[in-house]
């Protein structure tokens, strides 16, 4: 029997936009569709450990790279690297947790994980929602002055 998991795509009105993917490799349920992108209180937890600037940098980071990890998983999925794939996404995944993007964190995981199975076909639907989690996160930033416009 296979199983369809229903994330939710934040980017949709009130959230009640899902896309189906149906996974081969175990995913979590996709119910963590926050308000915010950001976790407030994770991003004031790394705020309290540096310096406004030092911030202002490690978010400047994010935002130059996880669109770079997001073309090298796309290249890969096009190449069939599901290798280069899985590691584009933990290595997104990290800096997610780091900045308080939960949501995010959550959906590179889920592609981390289906890449490592080497379904791409599942790994591509899931890189979507990554990518417009991704918009939602940086715009947030942008919001409130993490990182220029």
């Amino acid at each position: 029997m296979e199983r369809k998991i229903r994330f939710a795509q934040p980017n949709c009105a009130a959230n009640r936009c899902v896309a189906d993917v149906a996974p081969s490799a175990p995913l979590n349920d996709g119910a963590m569709t926050p308000e915010s992108p950001i976790e407030q209180s994770d991003f004031d937890a790394l705020l309290e450990l540096l310096d406004r600037d030092t911030m202002r940098e490690v978010v400047t980071m994010f935002a130059i790279s996880a669109p770079e990890r997001m073309t090298v998983a796309r290249d890969g999925i096009v190449s069939g690297d599901a290798r280069a794939v899985a590691t584009a996404f933990h290595t997104m995944r990290s800096g997610c947790g780091q900045l308080g993007a939960r949501y995010l964190e959550e959906l590179c995981a889920n592609a981390e994980r289906s890449a490592k199975a080497g379904d791409l076909r599942d790994t591509a639907a899931l890189t979507d929602l990554v990518a417009l989690e991704l918009e939602r996160c940086l715009g947030w930033f942008r919001e409130h002055s993490w990182v220029d416009s």
